[in-house]
């Protein structure tokens, strides 16, 4: 027996009021009938059973309107507090990388103040030096190596 295809009629009851029905056979037996649009659109929303006039069961599988677009606004909520969590992790990083380049900038500032100071600017050495620091740092320090304003 070949499926009916789904079709809606408009028809009027007995009292000449409007009714719009949502026309189909049975899977089961194949018996064509009719249900009102109202009828069909609940059970489609809400995937409960419902019978045929034979009284074989039956449900609407697949998803509703209501629930495709439901997903679609929730996906699009995942997706906005994900792009938001991406964003604030990329102002907080931008502010660690901004505090770790005014130390080391600091650093640098330090290590200059000692030189001019004609300190050695070597942490475990105290020496004063005056102008002789540069002498000092080769001999005594061959392994020192100053940052620069680009490590800063």
């Amino acid at each position: 027996m070949a499926a009916t295809a789904a079709k809606r009629i408009r028809a009027f009851n007995v009292e000449g009021v409007r009714v719009d029905l949502f026309i189909t056979d049975c899977a089961n037996c194949g018996v064509v009938f009719a249900m009102t649009e109202e009828f069909e659109e609940r059970r489609r929303a809400d995937h409960r059973t419902w019978y045929c006039p034979n009284g074989h069961p039956m449900v609407f599988k697949g998803k509703s309107d209501a629930d495709r677009e439901r997903e679609r606004a929730e996906a699009a909520e995942r997706e906005l507090a994900f792009a938001r969590r991406q964003r604030d992790s990329a102002r907080e990083d931008a502010a660690t990388e901004r505090r770790r380049a005014a130390a080391a900038r600091g650093q640098v500032t330090r290590i200059r103040n000692r030189i001019k100071a004609g300190i050695c600017p070597v942490q475990s050495c105290r020496a004063n030096l005056g102008d002789r620091v540069r002498d000092h740092l080769r001999t005594e320090h061959p392994d020192f190596t100053a940052p620069t304003e680009a490590e800063a």
